[in-house]
């Protein structure tokens, strides 16, 4: 979502007289971002699951606080997977 209010700034910035370009940037923009969506949730199976709520705590789309219903060694797991990316640089 940032990508997109960064397109949008620059053309609110800058004005331009064709919109073609901008228009072009944030269409682009757009498909990209729905491929990754596709990517990650379609066809998601329970082994995916764990990898994907990693992805989603990465990405910021939800918190910690959002696993207060998952079991302790689910939050654990998780919780180490998370300083194995964070010391690696993943």
């Amino acid at each position: 979502m940032q990508a997109f209010s960064e397109i949008l700034d620059q053309w609110k910035t800058q004005q331009p007289e064709d919109n073609k370009a901008d228009y072009y940037k944030i269409f682009t923009a757009v498909t990209n971002f729905d491929k990754h969506i596709a990517r990650r949730y379609d066809g998601m199976r329970n082994s995916c699951f764990f990898d994907t709520v990693i992805a989603m705590l990465v990405d910021k789309t939800i918190t910690t606080a959002d696993l207060e219903d998952f079991s302790e060694e689910a939050k654990s797991e998780i919780s180490k997977s998370l300083k194995f990316r964070e010391v690696n640089q993943l």
